[in-house]
């Protein structure tokens, strides 16, 4: 809620309620200086609009391109910008300052959040929505220009937090699109420091016991000691109802909180005490108060900063965008040294796939998540693992398994906590990148079988890999259209 009179007076308001403020003292104290929520920020004319895009003429089948056409047009309704001309002189509102027109998720989120504005960006660019694409990149750029970071979202009570990383791969895909040399420039020196800002916040030296060297790489890591703003009463709940939590104890609880939300992932099993996981049932206060995410060196974390640092070492490369050869061989080297450390680290030779780093026990999470498929994404996969076929046929095992399993989408985790993301969600970007990893590996198995004495066996592979990804796809798209058709969908005009 923006506030109806100058700050100054809100916080005299605020000062003047008595210790024990009852709940209708609260509520008038809110009701006479604070508006409605939302009124800084009015629908947005989407002047690059594509009736028709080029994808559209692709789907052959009736019903789904007319559920397309009616997607499509969503985009319209999401566009937004910030208008702040009713504010009173002195009159503050949450929201950061976004100079340009932007997309938002919906429903109650009415601001961009970081991690959500890559598949957002994703679908703008399908659809042909270039302009307001660049936009949503340059109101990012802007922040971090600002702030040293993306936060979390665009509130000031995000301020102490980022989300997954993909500013770089927005740039990445808008440019492969767009060729657009003048926003790389633009870009180069903003995207250089918001790299800077998570090596110098969240880098870790990984001690692996079982060959006795330290690896660097990196994690979520929150410095925060109180409730978050925007869910106090949740987080004050699972710190104090029936524990004897500490007041060290509760502030490190308090930063883990933090820290899951700029996973992304808020809350998962992933971020868990496994102790507390199989004990804990669906109680969140109870597997909360479990959780260890800044112990946690997560693969899809270092799978992005990886992917990042290969294209950073490109747009460095790119003639006519202002880059440093020197720089370039830099962002080579930084890869080339964590993909290693992956290998080394994430690597799990036994159980045949990238999984977590778990530092307080000192070792890997074996457990199944679709985020163990993000460095196939990148493709952030070593040699050893890339040349040989029956480790990457174990690895996507699980895949097959699941599929068989379960009639809709691969789920986020196979441990039913209740939390959102774990069993039985199916998360759309999980899906994405599930799909592009299956993709990525079966073309690079296409591409060694020419050099292999046993070809046959790297092509058999490959068209199951890519026969998978097109399962994995289609169930996304058939659940989401069926999901659709129920909820109202069957009473619009289908193309005919």
């Amino acid at each position: 809620k923006p506030t109806s009179k100058p700050l100054s007076e809100v916080l005299a308001a605020f000062a003047a309620l008595p210790a024990n403020a009852t709940s209708e003292q609260l509520q008038s104290f809110v009701n006479s200086t604070f508006l409605l929520e939302g009124q800084e920020l009015v629908p947005a004319e989407l002047t690059d609009f594509v009736a028709n895009p080029q994808f559209l003429t692709n789907i052959s089948d009736k019903f789904l391109l007319g559920w397309a056409s009616e997607v499509h047009g969503y985009w319209p309704n999401l566009t937004r910008k910030v208008d702040e001309t009713f504010l009173c002189e002195g009159c503050v509102t949450s929201l950061l300052s976004l100079n340009r027109s932007f997309v938002v998720p919906g429903g109650r989120f009415r601001e961009i959040y970081y991690w959500d504005s890559f598949f957002v960006i994703e679908g703008l660019l399908l659809s042909e929505l270039y302009e307001t694409s660049k936009n949503m990149i340059l109101n990012f750029l802007d922040f971090v220009d600002k702030y040293g970071f993306v936060p979390n979202g665009a509130r000031i009570y995000y301020l102490n937090r980022s989300q997954p990383p993909f500013l770089v791969q927005m740039v990445k895909s808008y440019f492969l699109r767009t060729h657009d040399t003048d926003l790389l420039t633009r870009a180069l020196p903003t995207l250089d420091a918001e790299y800077a800002f998570w090596q110098r916040n969240t880098t870790v030296d990984v001690f692996d016991p079982s060959t006795g060297h330290s690896y660097r790489l990196n994690r979520y890591n929150v410095d925060n000691a109180s409730p978050r703003p925007e869910s106090y009463v949740e987080d004050y709940a699972t710190a104090t109802n029936g524990t004897n939590l500490n007041a060290t104890a509760q502030a490190e609880l308090y930063a883990d909180l933090a820290t899951g939300a700029e996973t992304g992932w808020d809350y998962s099993s992933r971020w868990i005490s496994e102790e507390v996981v199989a004990s804990a049932g669906q109680d969140d206060q109870r597997l909360l108060r479990g959780l260890r995410t800044r112990q946690i060196v997560p693969v899809d974390l270092n799978s992005i900063l990886y992917a990042n640092e290969v294209a950073m070492a490109e747009f460095h490369a790119v003639e006519g965008s202002g880059g440093d050869l020197g720089r370039s061989q830099w962002y080579k080297r930084q890869a080339k040294e964590r993909v290693e450390a992956m290998g080394e680290v994430l690597w799990d030779e036994k159980a045949g796939g990238f999984f977590d780093w778990d530092m307080g026990k000192g070792g890997r999470r074996t457990a199944f998540t679709v985020s163990n498929y993000f460095p196939f994404w990148a493709d952030a996969i070593p040699e050893k693992i890339a040349s040989n076929p029956e480790k990457l046929t174990n690895t996507f095992a699980d895949i097959d398994r699941l599929l068989q399993e379960y009639p809709g989408l691969i789920p986020t985790t196979v441990v039913n906590t209740g939390l959102q993301w774990d069993l039985p969600n199916g998360w759309p970007p999980l899906q994405y990148i599930l799909v592009k990893a299956l993709t990525h590996t079966g073309r690079l198995l296409e591409g060694l079988a020419p050099a292999q004495s046993n070809s046959t066996t790297f092509v058999t592979l490959a068209q199951h890999l890519l026969s998978t990804a097109h399962e994995v796809a289609q169930r996304f798209v058939s659940s989401a259209f069926c999901a659709w058709v129920q909820t109202g969908g069957e009473n619009l005009v289908f193309s005919s």
